[in-house]
């Protein structure tokens, strides 16, 4: 089985308990991204859950466009902590 490389990781508070990690991945031939919950264990790190995304580089302008349409279909939200 090939190794997974990471790039790039960035957090985005879900709860207290959990993030949605987003990062850059690479396995076999291919650039990934990975947008994943990841949940703290009994140690108190994180570890990935099941739920979540992987998608092809080449995919990701698609995805931030249907993201932007979102945005503006929910209109101006305050941000969470």
């Amino acid at each position: 089985m090939a190794e997974e490389a990471v790039e790039a990781v960035f957090d985005v508070k879900k709860n207290h308990g959990a993030v949605i990690r987003v990062q850059k991945t690479h396995f076999h031939e291919w650039d990934l991204v990975d947008i994943r919950v990841w949940t703290k264990n009994k140690a108190g790190e994180f570890k990935a859950t099941k739920q979540g995304l992987n998608m092809r580089v080449g995919r990701l302008a698609a995805f931030m466009e249907a993201m932007r349409k979102v945005q503006e279909a929910v209109g101006e939200v305050e941000p969470l902590d």
